[in-house]
């Protein structure tokens, strides 16, 4: 998936295609779940295309924004090391 995002740019030199290619991205990262996503990025970030990740990363953060932070740990297997009293502050 990421070589079809890098190919669509590579053959695409044309100022004019500027608006076909600002569609395309969004059209490719619109359709895909939070798993799929975090495995482009890890392919992304191996293959070191910044303006992918940088759409990824865009779009994973307005996947999560509206979450709770429980649900977000969940998603990025990420433990909670806060104590309650530390909870409670925030």
């Amino acid at each position: 998936m990421a070589i079809d995002y890098y190919s669509k740019h590579a053959n695409s030199n044309q100022i004019s295609e500027e608006a076909n290619l600002k569609k395309f991205d969004l059209e490719f990262v619109a359709k895909k779940d939070l798993a799929m996503l975090f495995k482009l990025v890890s392919a992304t970030n191996y293959l070191d295309v910044k303006d992918l990740l940088e759409l990824l990363f865009q779009r994973i953060a307005n996947q999560i924004k509206d979450l709770m932070p429980e649900k977000v740990r969940k998603i990025s297997n990420v433990e909670n090391d806060f104590t309650l009293k530390e909870e409670a502050a925030i």
